[in-house]
């Protein structure tokens, strides 16, 4: 016969009850939401440090020499639209180039980011087919994704959907990152 146990002897046990944790979603808890730490996890102020920098160094060039060189002036280049859109092409292929080069634009390399491959999974066995001494931050964006990148950051901001998407995820990453699976870290 099983031996009985008293109660107080059971209750000062202490067992801890089974770790029955359901998965993990990407998408924030509303009810403990934190818009400070929103910010602080996507790095919105470097980020938009940085992009006011690649504008200024990568951008206003590009204009410049577009309305001034090119064209004769102000109003040649307000009223043709091929001219704005060959502008917003060449800063996109020029940043996709530092991306795809050195994960930094100079922007980013000032604000000490960098734009690297997401983790997507982990290797399921010890000989994984990458090499050792290659961590995944050090794997090339490629310059395709980050083209792609461009094409989905400058969508989703005219709409502010790719935005709002960084604010209620668990990694702040926005809409282009986690279509292109590309993540912005602090080095």
């Amino acid at each position: 016969m099983s031996e009985s146990k008293r109660w107080r002897k059971v209750k000062s046990q202490h067992i801890k009850p089974k770790d029955t944790q359901k998965p993990q979603s990407a998408w924030i808890n509303l009810y403990d939401f934190s818009l400070k730490k929103q910010l602080i996890l996507m790095h919105a102020s470097a980020r938009i440090k940085a992009f006011i920098t690649d504008m200024f160094m990568i951008n206003m060039p590009l204009l410049y020499l577009t309305t001034y060189v090119f064209l004769d002036g102000k109003e040649d280049f307000t009223h043709n639209q091929m001219a704005i859109l060959s502008c917003g092409l060449a800063y996109g292929i020029i940043t996709s180039l530092f991306f795809a080069l050195t994960h930094q634009t100079p922007g980013f390399r000032y604000m000490q980011l960098r734009l690297v491959r997401f983790p997507t999974q982990k290797p399921h066995t010890p000989h994984h087919t990458a090499p050792a001494t290659q961590e995944l931050d050090s794997i090339k964006i490629g310059f395709f994704r980050a083209f792609a990148r461009y094409v989905l950051w400058v969508f989703g901001t005219s709409f502010l959907f790719g935005i709002l998407i960084g604010f209620l995820r668990r990694d702040g990453r926005c809409l282009h990152d986690i279509v292109c699976k590309t993540q912005v870290i602090s080095i």
